[in-house]
């Protein structure tokens, strides 16, 4: 069944949230929720209902009652205009639960935005591109350097946005180049039919790789696949659940190729909503 949010903000007051822990919060809901198969989002709200800076219910807006853009607006046009035309692709699986990591595509380019619930601190990705340009919560810009194989991220409360880009069939394009169908999967093991995940192939060549489903150290499930040059396939990955599993359950998939060397990048994080045999 989809699910819609329809009312979700916060409000900037004096002693309450700040007019930046709002401009933080903005985008995390947007992006918290394309990560969880939430289609559909409206802020509450677009304008301040009021002129009285300590009414919680005046003050929940992107725009003062006046129209004067705060930094939350700021906010919001800049996600619009940084993913404009990209897709949601998957969240990685960092170490630290609290870190979030989102990976967009858009044909042969790869965007990630990354923010943190914890203390600021920062993370190494292995990222494919020896320069990355970055964008902050309202479009401030900067480049970050490749060193040893890894670029090191600063991952805060405020989003921050990683641009990479490539020719067609390089790095960055396998880097898009697959995702869960669905981040939230039922699996009922009445009639277990696998966590489905889509590979497009953008190589002149067939793409082969193993797609492994793992779970609190378990491994669930894993499946071979061959893609032919240039096409886009639907495959699934069986599942085994053990008898300690149920409910609801944090899983990862890795995309490893050929090499047997799995990234921490090409990883997806699923949840899985185990519904026992009658």
């Amino acid at each position: 069944m989809p699910v819609v949010s329809s009312e979700w903000g916060y409000y900037n007051t004096p002693g309450g949230y700040t007019a930046e822990q709002q401009a933080q919060f903005l985008p995390r809901q947007w992006l918290f929720n394309m990560a969880h198969d939430v289609e559909l989002s409206i802020w509450y709200d677009w304008r301040n209902d009021g002129h009285d800076p300590h009414d919680t219910e005046q003050n929940f807006g992107t725009v003062t009652y006046d129209f004067e853009p705060k930094l939350s607006y700021y906010a919001a046009q800049t996600l619009i205009e940084t993913l404009r035309d990209y897709r949601f692709m998957r969240r990685i699986p960092l170490e630290n639960p609290d870190d979030y990591l989102l990976l967009f595509q858009k044909e042969a380019s790869v965007a990630l935005a990354g923010w943190t619930t914890d203390a600021a601190h920062p993370v190494v990705l292995p990222l494919p591109a020896e320069q990355i340009q970055t964008l902050g919560l309202s479009s401030e810009s900067g480049v970050l350097q490749g060193e040893g194989g890894g670029v090191t991220v600063e991952l805060g409360a405020a989003p921050r946005y990683l641009l990479l880009g490539s020719g067609p069939g390089g790095p960055v394009a396998l880097l898009g180049g697959w995702r869960p169908l669905h981040t939230i999967n039922v699996v009922d093991l009445s009639r277990n039919e696998g966590v489905p995940v889509i590979v497009h192939n953008p190589f002149p060549g067939p793409l082969e790789a193993e797609l492994q489903l793992t779970a609190e150290g378990h491994m669930l499930g894993l499946t071979w696949i061959s893609v032919p040059p240039g096409e886009t396939a639907l495959f699934r990955i069986p599942v085994q659940i053990d008898e300690s599993l149920r409910g609801s359950v944090s899983a990862k998939i890795a995309f490893i190729t050929p090499d047997g060397s799995p990234q921490l990048i090409q990883s997806a994080l699923v949840w899985l909503l185990i519904v026992p045999e009658p």
